[in-house]
């Protein structure tokens, strides 16, 4: 009976379950279906981030999912909320500063460009707090102090004090050294016991602790230094192991060390003067590798304690500061060793060039851009300066060859002029060098020299002052290229991309005419050709212009079709001034403005400015006027006369520069000299013609036809005869009737111009004089 009733209520709550199943059923399919849920919903069960700690652990798990599109959300969150360094400390402790480095390997945040760029710069602005966070806490003179104090505590202050001073590396161990010096006892035993332990950080610093004038101190640092397998000590440690200067203890002691980290018994150990220059020359090779060769750190001692940076205003100097510092450190050392050593004193000074050129400019004299180094290099013998300038000539070091050269022309002194073994000076050398600069410095130089038998070279300096009066520096014009095409259609589409690429187009159609253009003047700062251009054909026209001192290292871009590049770089091959380019490249005013400038920028020397340009140029017009009017004797201007005459035609030079041409084309034999001259004086609506250039003129063209006879044509004569009858200038006036007077008239002439005389009917005025002041009389 029981079990009858127990089926029936089963059975009638399996029928009620199944009616309403029935029922919910009916009443789902009755509604519409939810809407798709979003991938990311499952996210709102989350804890929303409030904190900064919580962004991060928001933005690392985004990342690891593969969302970075969110990552970048909960990034400009993040940064909106400002976190402040404790923040980022806490989470720079628990998962250390490369978690953050880590956001600067995205490749791509989001699709969306704005999006993702906007990330970009949240991540770089992210890492940068968190990197200054941590440089502020770890270089912390407070927490340092207290960390050293805790090396002599109990053992877990001292690991914990190990463990963070590892942490602060090179910063701390201008603090551990200003203790160091003061301690005794159980603290100095501390910290020499900590050095060998610490982060590899802190052996550039040690290494200028080696300074401090304090013997036991450099015992113990070099003790250290031996403890820890410092090799890069070694060059600190040369000096200290052979100065006389230094105790016995200390020369000891850094012999040992060096015999140590150079596995080297002592007594086969190199000399140490020697050693100190060859390190000096891997700086002037540039042959030491930095970290960071935008920010190098340099430690010293500035006397009193340990410094980042040099200057010391500046923590961190590029690479060319730090091979300064450097290179002059060890060859100075050297020089204290032995004052005579010359491969010191050549690597001393060609360091000290190098850098103050760089940093001046190659455009400023060394008076100018680096006094200092000017008058250092005043003071020392002229055969050193010949040596280094000797030397940079053989390597091409561009900087010392123009900053020795300039320095030889300063000192003028005729040991400069001669060779310094059997071969030709270096100063005549320089010459022939491949850089206007270079030219023009060393023709200065050697027409500074009194006293020589012969002029060196006397055609060479002629034509290196030819080539810089040729240049026009009239108006504003960005660098010039010279292009070569033998098509004119393509050469005026090439022509317009160099010209909207920023440069001045300077158009040839052959090898020949390439040549030809890059004689007539020093302007041309690049040379663009497509490889097949001809007469001559590439291979013989790159021959030439290696062959050619005026031109060999002027950059080259060789537009080469795709087809051609093999055979066309075999050619190149051994020009490190040559560039290929795609033929396609050369219309594309982007790609060439970039390829013109990196082939520029690694030829080493850089266009001239329009300032220098205007300076070379007034400079050689006036040796030019000296060398005609015979102050600098052995030199014939003959060879320039064109250019001089060009010159008075065209240039919009200064007044002083056309007066030094109107001197040197007075000295000229010919009827063109005195043509260009007398158009000088009758020109007198030409800017810059004043009365006064224009007296100067007539009297340079009287002097000219005494000398050589008259050659002006009748027209011209006319001309002058005219003006002298009009001029209202008196001075002008006068030197044209001198002029018209040196034409030697026969009596025919002579009469008609007595006859066409007719004085004045009045007297001219003359200024009335002050009378002269009346003298005091005798005192009774």
């Amino acid at each position: 009976m029981f079990r009858n009733a127990l089926h029936l209520s089963l059975a009638l709550v399996l029928l009620a379950g199944w009616f309403s199943t029935s029922s919910a059923q009916e009443e789902k399919k009755e509604q519409p279906p939810p809407p798709p849920v979003p991938r990311e919903d499952y996210r709102e069960f989350f804890r929303r981030p409030e904190t900064p700690q919580d962004f991060w652990r928001a933005i690392r798990f985004e990342l690891e999912v593969g969302r970075p599109d969110l990552a970048a959300r909960l990034l400009r969150a993040m940064i909106e909320k400002k976190p402040d360094d404790k923040d980022l400390l806490d989470i720079e402790e628990k998962e250390g500063i490369s978690s953050f480095l880590r956001l600067l390997t995205i490749p791509q945040w989001d699709k969306d460009p704005k999006v993702n760029e906007q990330a970009k710069k949240d991540a770089q602005e992210l890492v940068e707090r968190a990197t200054a966070a941590l440089k502020s806490h770890l270089g912390d003179p407070g927490r340092i102090k207290r960390l050293i104090a805790n090396l002599t505590g109990d053992p877990d202050e001292r690991a914990y004090a190990m463990k963070e001073l590892y942490r602060s590396g090179a910063a701390a161990v201008p603090h551990l050294i200003e203790v160091l010096r003061h301690a005794e006892g159980a603290e100095r035993y501390a910290i020499l016991s900590a050095l060998p332990k610490l982060s590899r950080d802190i052996e550039p610093p040690l290494m200028a602790a080696l300074d401090i004038e304090d013997p036991a101190l450099r015992v113990e640092l070099i003790e250290v230094l031996h403890r820890r397998g410092a090799v890069d000590a070694v060059p600190y440690l040369w000096y200290f192991s052979a100065s006389p200067k230094q105790p016995e203890r200390v020369r000891q002691k850094a012999t040992a060390a060096l015999a140590y980290l150079l596995n080297t018994p002592p007594s086969k150990l190199p000399s140490a003067k020697v050693a100190l220059a060859k390190e000096a020359e891997r700086y002037y090779n540039h042959q030491v590798a930095f970290v960071d060769p935008r920010a190098v750190r340099v430690w010293r001692w500035d006397g009193e304690r340990l410094v980042e940076g040099w200057p010391p205003k500046a923590t961190t100097v590029p690479a060319s500061k730090a091979e300064e510092y450097y290179g002059l450190r060890f060859a100075g050392q050297a020089l204290d060793l032995d004052p005579t050593y010359q491969p010191a004193q050549v690597v001393f000074l060609s360091i000290a060039l190098e850098k103050a050129v760089e940093q001046a400019g190659f455009d400023q004299p060394l008076a100018w851009g680096a006094p200092e180094v000017g008058r250092l290099a005043a003071t020392v013998n002229p055969e050193l300066l010949t040596a280094v300038l000797d030397r940079a000539l053989n390597e091409r070091r561009l900087p010392v060859i123009l900053g020795a050269v300039r320095a030889l022309g300063d000192l003028a002194d005729v040991r400069a002029a001669r060779p310094m073994s059997e071969g030709t000076p270096a100063l005549v050398r320089a010459l022939y060098y491949p850089d206007r600069r270079v030219q023009l410095a060393a023709a200065e130089a050697l027409l500074r020299i009194p006293g020589l038998r012969e002029a060196p070279a006397p055609a060479r300096v002629v034509e290196i002052l030819r080539r810089a009066a040729a240049l026009d520096p009239a108006a504003k014009q960005p660098p010039k290229v010279l292009v070569g095409y033998f098509n004119a259609d393509v050469a005026a589409k090439v022509a317009e991309a160099v010209s909207q690429a920023g440069f001045q187009p300077v158009l040839v159609q052959t090898g020949r005419q390439v040549m030809h253009r890059l004689s007539e003047a020093a302007d041309i700062d690049a040379i663009l050709i497509e490889s097949e251009l001809p007469d001559p054909g590439l291979s013989l026209l790159l021959g030439q212009l290696r062959a050619d001192s005026n031109v060999g290292r002027l950059p080259l871009l060789v537009a080469v079709p795709r087809e051609r590049e093999g055979r066309v770089r075999s050619l190149t091959t051994g020009y490190p001034n040559v560039r290929l380019v795609p033929a396609t490249l050369v219309l594309d005013a982007d790609g060439l403005r970039q390829a013109l400038g990196a082939v520029i920028a690694d030829s080493g020397s850089p266009p001239l400015s329009e300032e220098e340009r205007r300076r070379q140029a007034e400079k050689a017009l006036s040796w030019l006027a000296r060398l005609a009017r015979g102050q600098v004797r052995g030199y014939d201007i003959r060879p320039a006369a064109a250019t001089l005459l060009s010159v008075l035609r065209e240039s919009k030079l200064g007044e002083e520069a056309i007066t030094a041409a109107i001197e040197a084309v007075g000295r000229l034999p010919g009827a063109a000299a005195q043509i260009e001259l007398a158009n000088v004086v009758l020109d007198a609506g030409k800017p810059g013609r004043t009365p006064a250039l224009r007296t100067i003129a007539a009297q340079e063209l009287a002097r000219n036809i005494q000398q050589y006879g008259p050659a002006l044509p009748a027209g011209m004569v006319r001309a002058l005869e005219e003006m002298g009858r009009q001029e209202t200038d008196a001075g002008l006036r006068s030197a044209v009737a001198v002029v018209l007077g040196s034409m030697r008239p026969d009596a025919r002439l002579t009469g008609e111009r007595l006859k066409s005389f007719t004085p004045s009917p009045f007297p001219p005025e003359v200024p009335a004089k002050e009378p002269p002041p009346e003298k005091e009389k005798d005192k009774d």
